[in-house]
């Protein structure tokens, strides 16, 4: 009976934690509100809700950097950029792998944010990653792709954030995005 109430009780628990983190991340969604966050955490969050979305998948995901850091910046915005990168190499990176690996590192330096991406999916070829930013441009065409995850990253990152996105791949050798975000570190 003590197990079984252990057991029931971290199952709560965890429940309990879930269910926060996802009203935050759907205010966050709903909003552009500049607020503190605590981007490893916040990630971690985000993940969360996506991987709800992909039960039964065993694609790997990993936040690294300074659990501390602390920064001003637009959450919403920031969650909506994570679930595009994380959605485009699931659908299209690990489309033949059985598990795929994605890894995302953050850290700050000089009031910039610096998210890199990295996922060991199959990668494209130069001809096709020159595009990759184009609206409407998809390599699943017919085939459910809108060719507009890559776009709207591109937009929410440059437009709204103020930032730069970079991204360089190979055939086999997954995709790497760079993105770099003005922000405002908090003490």
């Amino acid at each position: 009976a003590e197990d079984t109430l252990r057991i029931l009780t971290s199952n709560v628990d965890r429940a309990s934690s879930l269910i926060r983190s996802f009203k935050q991340v759907a205010v966050d969604q709903s909003s552009d509100g500049v607020r503190e966050i605590r981007p490893v955490e916040y990630f971690e969050e985000v993940l969360r809700s996506l991987r709800l979305q992909f039960k039964g998948m065993r694609h790997v995901i990993a936040v690294d950097g300074d659990p501390s850091l602390c920064v001003r910046s637009v959450p919403g915005v920031l969650s909506q950029i994570l679930s595009n990168l994380v959605i485009n190499s699931i659908v299209h990176g690990f489309e033949h792998l059985e598990q795929g690996h994605v890894r995302i590192r953050v850290h700050a330096e000089d009031a910039m944010l610096t998210i890199d991406f990295q996922d060991d999916g199959c990668g494209m070829p130069a001809d096709a990653l020159k595009h990759l930013f184009d609206p409407f441009y998809t390599t699943k065409r017919g085939r459910g792709g809108s060719g507009l995850g890559a776009n709207v990253v591109y937009n929410l990152v440059t437009t709204k954030l103020g930032g730069t996105i970079a991204v360089d791949s190979e055939p086999g050798l997954g995709l790497h995005y760079r993105l770099q975000i003005p922000v405002k570190v908090a003490a």
